[in-house]
């Protein structure tokens, strides 16, 4: 069974991060992290494909590009 991905009713978008790419992503993003509470990151590729992980990391191919959205 799928988990339903959609965010709450009524969450509103807070930031969203510069657009990175393979040379640019942070190495946060590449090992395990959260988000704060009450927080949910939408990762928005925009070329290319970016892999998450089940552990909560991306893994981005070589010619992509994303940027991450916060939603409260």
């Amino acid at each position: 069974m799928l988990a339903d991905l959609s965010l709450p009713p009524g969450s509103a978008l807070v930031r969203t991060t510069p657009e990175f790419t393979v040379d640019t992503v942070p190495a946060g993003l590449l090992s395990g992290h959260r988000v704060a509470p009450d927080t949910w990151g939408l990762l928005c590729v925009r070329e290319g494909e970016v892999q998450p992980d089940r552990r909560h990391r991306v893994e981005p191919g070589p010619d992509s590009r994303f940027v991450v959205e916060f939603h409260r």
